[in-house]
């Protein structure tokens, strides 16, 4: 698919925020990140990915500070 039919079919009328999206520039809004998750048949977390290693970070240092009684995987 050209940029501009998954931009349509994403609800955008050309294919600029699309491009920004890959581009990493601007992270799209979860309704959008999950039609082109559907599309590109791709794990959220790849539409995410800064998104997702930010948090991470943030879970690894707060793991660190309160006591759990099961060990965290992530």
């Amino acid at each position: 698919m050209s940029q501009k039919q998954v931009a349509l079919l994403i609800g955008h009328r050309d294919a600029t925020m699309l491009s920004k999206y890959e581009k990493g520039l601007l992270a799209p809004p979860l309704r959008t990140a999950l039609k082109l998750m559907l599309l590109y048949r791709l794990p959220i977390q790849e539409i995410f990915t800064d998104e997702v290693s930010q948090a991470r970070e943030e879970l690894a240092k707060k793991v660190k500070t309160v006591r759990m009684t099961q060990p965290v995987l992530f």
